[in-house]
């Protein structure tokens, strides 16, 4: 019993993956399309939207190197990549939803990584309820210092200044309308927790609203995941090791029974 404890403490700390997809899957092999159904555990394929209102915009498979810096890349230097130039007031929004609610004390974790983003711009993420409402997002709007976040009542900065290195976002609902997120910039981290207004989430938007222009106004994003809390796991595997343990014993008091009988049975033999 000692190494099923072991290995629930190495388990428990490691939250299981409910669902996830990156860039390098295979599905993307040819570029990011509507439809693309890549990794595991998803309600649906990818819904991909451009509207060029005046510009362009579109979506591709690339490094996200080529807006900065750093890049958040899997593989053979892939993410996913939307672009929307300037000129009018250009659209990309990629969607894709949940195999079900997002239940409380499950996580939803991803990479993005933005590029320039003209004054007037908008880039981000939304998390929405079945009728495509927001009911959180985070996003950097062109011309100001910090990344936002929306609850669906109001718009909050973070302490997360704009970079072109990428950014990790793990955000967790706490409670039937309570939530938490965290981002992880470079060495720079900050977390924030609060209520959000509306029905449950089940799907989850990338958009790029006129960022513009050229590669360096490129946004990505990568390594997409919704997983449980790790407490949840360990406690699902608490009852296996209990159930396990209840099997075990009663097997050895059964052993021991029989192994007492037998014993009684030789000592009564005639000599």
């Amino acid at each position: 019993m000692s190494s099923a404890l072991i290995t629930l403490v190495s388990i428990s700390t490691q939250a299981a993956v409910v669902a996830s997809d990156d860039a390098s899957q295979s599905a993307y092999s040819d570029g990011w399309q509507g439809g693309d159904n890549g990794g595991s555990g998803w309600g649906s394929s990818w819904t991909l939207n451009s509207f060029a209102n005046g510009g362009a915009a579109g979506f591709f498979v690339g490094s996200s190197g080529g807006n900065g810096g750093g890049n958040i890349d899997t593989g053979s230097s892939k993410s996913w990549g939307m672009y929307a130039n300037s000129g009018g007031s250009p659209l990309s929004e990629a969607i894709r939803s949940f195999n079900g609610t997002l239940s409380v004390g499950q996580s939803v974790s991803l990479k993005m990584d933005n590029g320039f983003v003209n004054s007037g711009g908008t880039v981000g993420f939304g998390l929405r309820n079945s009728s495509g409402v927001n009911r959180f997002e985070l996003f950097f709007v062109g011309g100001e210092s910090f990344y936002k976040y929306n609850d669906g009542t109001s718009s909050t900065a973070t302490s997360i200044g704009f970079t072109r290195d990428g950014i990790q976002i793990t955000f967790t609902q706490n409670a039937a309308n309570g939530f938490s997120v965290s981002i992880v910039s470079g060495a720079s981290s900050a977390s924030y927790t609060g209520t959000m207004s509306g029905s449950d989430i089940d799907r989850i938007r990338f958009f790029n609203s006129n960022s513009g222009s050229g590669s360096d106004h490129d946004l990505f994003f990568n390594s997409l995941q919704l997983v449980p809390e790790p407490t949840n796991v360990a406690l699902t595997l608490f009852g296996v090791l209990a159930c396990a343990g209840g099997v075990w014993s009663r097997v050895r008091r059964s052993r021991s029974v029989t192994m007492a009988e037998s014993h009684t049975s030789a000592s009564n033999r005639p000599a």
